[in-house]
């Protein structure tokens, strides 16, 4: 099984990282989704935002309503191709205790998000 057989199907979802953390909450929310791959101006990935970053903003304080996602979104992305394993994937998100994946296509271009739950999801349904 491959990478690519794991997604769920859905379009990957990009926030810009100039949106406001209560925005990016309400996106993740209604789009059903725990995390997103923030991009800049030029549309290229530049980090990746989770609820877990969210709630952990509003538990120290921080007002949503005037934080970027920028200040709260990791940088350090872990990637992985399309055409991978799936066994390569759990291995890399178990090694590095990471939730989630951002898939790329051969020309590096990022085409989708495996998470914990994709697994889940694939066991799940036989």
């Amino acid at each position: 099984m491959h990478v690519r057989d794991l997604l769920a199907g859905r379009p990957l979802r990009r926030i810009h990282r100039d949106t406001t953390i209560a925005e990016v909450a309400g996106i993740l929310d209604s789009e059903g989704i725990s995390g997103a791959p923030l991009i800049d101006d030029a549309g290229d990935v530049v980090g990746m935002v989770s609820k877990s970053d969210i709630v952990h903003f509003e538990f120290v304080g921080g007002d949503p309503f005037m934080g970027r996602v920028w200040e709260i979104g990791k940088t350090r992305i872990k990637s992985i191709a399309e055409h991978a394993t799936a066994k390569e994937a759990a291995q890399i998100m178990l090694l590095d205790h990471i939730h989630r994946l951002l898939v790329v296509d051969a020309d590096g271009e990022a085409v989708g998000m495996l998470t914990s739950f994709d697994f889940v999801r694939v066991v799940a349904e036989g």
